[in-house]
């Protein structure tokens, strides 16, 4: 909520256009082998810290889903099973989480986005969804994961 009170994005929000726009750089340069070395040194530091606090960042999300045991099967679930088989290796588990951490999150910005703006041009559809959540949920301590899967507008609406 902070981040509507102050107009300001989340960390990890911001990190994810930082990210891409250095993994596009890095990646262009690399493709000139013999210049590499000397390309990557013109990048600007910061460019590269935002990089490497998203990857860090990442990671520790990583490692923390890690530890928790929960018998919900996400996609963190089936990557440990194939660790267990050593199929993969702990770190390209971690590599992979990773990126797909990336590509969840902006898919899901867009969704919500996309949903917003729809729900704004519908005013009915507004109020209807908004009845159903007034019903569940008295305040912002009420939401949970649980609750809201058993909230059939909701789960039309999304």
């Amino acid at each position: 909520m902070s981040c509507l009170k102050n107009s300001t994005l989340h960390e990890w929000v911001q990190f994810v256009p930082d990210y891409f726009f250095a993994a596009t750089l890095l990646h262009v340069i690399h493709r000139f082998h013999s210049l590499n070395r000397a390309l990557a040194c013109l990048l600007p530091q910061s460019l590269l810290e935002k990089h490497k606090a998203h990857s860090e960042l990442a990671i520790t999300k990583v490692r923390r889903r890690l530890q928790t045991n929960t018998a919900r099967p996400d996609f963190i679930h089936h990557m440990m099973k194939a660790a267990d088989a050593d199929t993969i290796s702990k770190e390209q588990l971690e590599k992979q989480a990773s990126i797909l951490i990336l590509a969840g999150s902006e898919t899901t910005s867009v969704a919500l986005t996309f949903v917003t703006f729809h729900l704004i041009q519908h005013k009915d559809k507004f109020t209807r969804l908004r009845s159903e959540l007034g019903v569940v949920f008295t305040n912002e301590s009420d939401i949970d994961i649980v609750s809201a899967n058993e909230l059939p507008y909701l789960h039309a609406v999304i």
